[in-house]
Order: C-alpha cells, then sequence, then structure tokens
C-alpha cells in the first residue's frame, strides 16, 4: 500500500526546520510552536494512514501521544524540575506504548529473542552499565526516575529486537534505526543534564536525533501495519 497524507508530513519537516533554527537562534515562539507541532503531525500522519485498526496501531498512536506529552512537558523545565520529571514519566509510558506495539508484530513462542537470548543479557548489561556511569552525577531525587526510565527505554529496544523476522527487514531496520536515535537523544540528555557534557550544541544534536528517531518509527510502524494487519490483530499482545 502507498503512504498517504503526505502534506501531514510537511508539516512535520515544517516544524522539524522550525527547530533545527531555534536550536542554534533560539526564540521562545519558535519552540512553543514547533516541537508540540512535530509529534502532533506524526499523529495524524500516522492516524490518517492506518486509521487505528489494531492494537499494534493503537500502541503506536498512543506512543506518539505520551511522546507529544513529555515535548510539552520538557519546554518549562527551567522553570522547576517537576516539569522534567513529568515529562520524564510521559516519555516512559511512550516507551512502553512502543514497547507494546512491537510486541504485537511478534510473539514471545516465535519471536527472534527466543533463539537469542544473550541479547536480552546485552541489554541488562547496557542498562546496568548506564545506571552506573550517571550515578554518581545524579542529584539524590533523581536516581530511581533514572533507573525506572532507562529500564524503560532498554525494553522498547529489546521489544523492537523481538520482532525481527517477524516483519520485513527492510521496515524493521528502518523502526530499530529510528529506536537507536531516540536512545542516542536521550544519552545526550542525560550527558548534557546531568554531566556536563557540550559538543558546542547539545540541543542541536537532541533535536535531530529524536525528530529523525520518531519519523523512522512512526514511518516504519505504518508499513509494518500494512504489511502485517491480520498478524497484528491475532499476536501475543492481543491477549493483555
Amino acid at each position: 500500500m502507498q503512504i498517504k497524507h503526505k502534506y501531514l508530513l510537511l508539516l512535520f519537516f515544517i516544524a522539524a526546520s522550525g527547530m533545527i533554527y531555534h536550536s542554534f537562534y533560539p526564540i521562545p515562539i519558535i519552540e512553543f510552536i514547533c516541537k508540540p507541532a512535530l509529534m502532533i503531525s506524526l499523529g495524524l500522519f500516522f492516524y490518517a494512514n492506518t486509521k487505528i485498526q489494531t492494537r499494534f496501531e493503537r500502541f503506536i498512536l498512543l506512543a506518539i501521544s505520551f511522546s507529544f506529552l513529555g515535548d510539552v512537558l520538557l519546554m518549562f523545565q527551567g522553570r522547576s524540575d517537576l516539569f522534567f520529571l513529568l515529562g520524564l514519566a510521559a516519555f516512559l509510558v511512550a516507551h512502553f506504548m512502543y514497547l507494546k506495539g512491537f510486541l504485537c508484530l511478534t510473539s514471545i513462542e516465535s519471536g527472534y529473542l527466543k533463539k537469542h537470548k544473550w541479547i536480552i543479557l546485552l541489554l541488562i548489561l547496557f542498562w546496568l552499565g548506564n545506571v552506573a556511569f550517571y550515578w554518581a552525577c545524579l542529584p539524590t531525587a533523581m536516581k530511581v526516575p533514572f533507573i525506572c526510565y532507562s529500564f524503560a527505554i532498554s525494553l522498547m529496544l529489546l521489544g523492537c529486537i523481538h520482532a525481527y523476522g517477524d516483519v520485513p527487514n527492510n521496515l524493521w531496520r528502518i523502526i530499530f534505526i529510528g529506536a537507536i536515535l531516540f536512545v542516542i537523544s536521550d544519552s545526550i540528555i542525560g550527558l548534557t543534564k546531568f554531566c556536563a557534557f557540550e559538543t558546542g550544541n547539545n540541543g542541536f544534536w537532541i533535536m535531530s536525533t529524536y525528530m529523525i528517531s520518531q519519523l523512522l518509527i512512526c514511518y516504519g510502524s505504518i508499513k509494518a501495519s500494512f504489511y502485517c494487519r491480520f498478524e497484528a490483530q491475532d499476536s501475543i499482545s492481543s491477549k493483555f
């Protein structure tokens, strides 16, 4: 099936261009308009192409919706750390929605991790290493939220890997690259906020990797839903 309603992608690219401009020349009104528009346009694009007919599609749309909420909340983090925590919570839920969505494309019995359990160990080590790396830099109030969020994004990535082989490889790669870029974006945020890491323009790298990640996951999920519509209705996640 052909991707339709591409004008909604144009809206996304206009908003993305605004955010790139904002990363070099900060203008509050540009962020206020363009940042929420990113996930609104992607959500409308996803809905227009899928009509939300399966549990897979509902979970992906929910992930996009909670990402929108997280984006809006993080816009106000300069006013209070509470907004950062609330934004973190919104993205944590978004990662679990992506996880549930990815599991709709496969099953516990036949998924890729069934025969490649070493990858689970590798992701556990990644999660523990991530927590250990940041631990000394984290304020006391952020330690538990960081552990939970890091665990959630690791599970999201694990769910994506588990779907390998159950959707066409070219589509899986699009979603997987998106998931990896999401991890990279969040890693830059963590390094910036807690470890005083500086590239010269951290905002550019954070937003560019984040925007590309969400676009790839959304686009790949639309194509995967076309290919796996029947499987998505009868997958292991439909039992929950």
